[in-house]
Formats: C-alpha cells, structure tokens, sequence
C-alpha cells in the first residue's frame, strides 16, 4: 500500500564479484531481522560467477498498524533495572539502588537484552526512551 504511494526507500546494490554473498551473511548483523517490524524486507540474489545484487526495502513513514510496546515482555524487576540502566547506570549502582548483588544485575540485564532482542545496552536503553520505561519505570 505504501509502495504506491512512493513512502518507501527501495535501494539496490549490486557488485560484480564472484557472485558468492548470501542472505545467510547478512542474516549474521540480524539484517533482515532488524527490517521486519518496520515494515521492510531483504532480498539477496546472488549468482556464481556473474554477482550479487542485494535489494532492501524500507519505510520511510511510520508503521501503518501501531507498534506493540516491547516491553510487555519483561517482569517488575527487569523493568526497574532497565529503568536504571537507561540512565546510564553502571551494574554496581543499579545494584545498590535496588538492593541486589551485581550478579543479580548480570542476570537480568542479560535476559532484558535476550527478551528484548538486542544485542547491547545500549539498544536495550533506547527502547526504554522510546517507550518511555526510562522515566515511568527509573
């Protein structure tokens, strides 16, 4: 629907290598993965001896059907140290803020990240402020 409307960013990369990339290699940063809620796609093509061509499909506008708030996923307590660590808090000041061991707080940043799906605290963070957990839920 949006493709006709001329709200979408349809680049296509081609190299005239040996014609051996495949979506596998960019499935590797999570590419097609990272596209797929926002609406976008990946297509590779790749053949031996000729090239790749590699075509990405993007939104330029907001989705057309609301988002579903991503951190439904998490419990009270993960909730709470997100709501640190989006602040910048390190492990041993969250820890000492909620009253648990820093291990504790390993424990839970990695399952935020693993529920989440990000790969960095960083991306856990931003979710938090998009969400607006950073300020609700600090």
């Amino acid at each position: 629907m949006r493709a006709a409307l001329g709200h979408r960013h349809h680049p296509h990369l081609r190299d005239d290598g040996p014609g051996t990339l495949s979506r596998g290699a960019l499935d590797a940063r999570r590419v097609g993965e990272r596209l797929g809620p926002l609406g976008g796609r990946l297509e590779v093509d790749a053949v031996p001896g000729w090239g790749t061509t590699v075509t990405v499909e993007v939104p330029l506008g907001p989705p057309d059907t609301p988002r579903e708030d991503p951190l439904t996923v998490l419990g009270a307590r993960e909730l709470e140290v997100l709501g640190q660590l989006a602040r910048g808090r390190r492990n041993r000041d969250i820890a000492r803020e909620l009253h648990i061991s820093e291990s504790t707080v390993k424990f839970h940043v990695a399952k935020i990240l693993e529920k989440l799906g990000v790969g960095s605290r960083g991306e856990a963070a931003a979710l938090a402020h998009e969400w607006g957990a950073a300020a609700a839920r600090a």
